[in-house]
């Protein structure tokens, strides 16, 4: 009987909820921005609810080590983008690939449909650094548009910061639409009917267990 509820228990489990990356690929690209202390943002954003975990992107360029990006985490109200939670600053430090943990340093890192992944050129206490994560001119975004906020533009970042509505880079500025090196990743959050039967297999698991035992 034990055995039965254990594996009806599991047979009633949804499947998991998966991860969720976004952003184009992070590969070798050739151009970087001059523009300093700008902030760049994803358009095209999660789609389920989540933690922003991770981000990553590629260093192409020696000229480029030892600068500073800053990711952030952003939602849009009414066409003006808000900043809802800004992550640890990284040091660029090596060529290829690198990955960070969003690591959290004030206000939120749960995602929501629609939420947008940012990154800040620099840090927030001295945003006067020219752009880190490469890009491409392309004809078609692979990942969507991002929306650019010049450093110029820009006073004390921090949750709840109204960045305002920025501009579509591409047709916004005269250019072909871009692909950055640059994604990041949402960890799925537990649903609770998932968790309470998880946790009934295992109460289940250690009563059989006992019984066992008093045999």
């Amino acid at each position: 009987a034990a055995c039965l509820l254990v594996a009806l228990s599991l047979f009633l489990l949804p499947s998991p909820a998966r991860s969720e990356t976004i952003g184009a690929p992070v590969v070798a690209r050739g151009v970087v921005d001059t523009a300093t202390g700008s902030v760049f943002v994803l358009n095209s954003g999660f789609t389920s609810a989540g933690v922003l975990d991770s981000w990553s992107f590629y260093n192409a360029s020696q000229a480029q080590l030892g600068y500073s990006v800053t990711p952030l985490l952003l939602d849009v109200v009414a066409g003006n983008y808000i900043i809802e939670g800004i992550g640890t600053t990284q040091v660029n430090a090596s060529d290829g690939v690198q990955t960070f943990a969003f690591d959290l340093v004030s206000g939120s890192a749960v995602v929501g449909p629609g939420a947008l992944f940012a990154w800040l050129d620099g840090t927030v206490a001295n945003p006067t650094q020219s752009g880190t994560i490469p890009f491409d001119y392309v004809g078609s975004p692979v990942a969507g548009t991002q929306q650019w906020f010049p450093g110029e533009n820009l006073g004390s970042l921090f949750p709840g910061t109204n960045l305002g509505a920025g501009t579509v880079l591409g047709a916004g500025v005269g250019q072909p639409d871009r692909d950055y090196s640059i994604q990041a990743t949402a960890d799925p959050i537990p649903e609770p009917a998932s968790m309470a039967l998880t946790g009934l297999g295992g109460l289940t698991l250690l009563a059989y267990g006992w019984r066992r035992t008093r045999l």
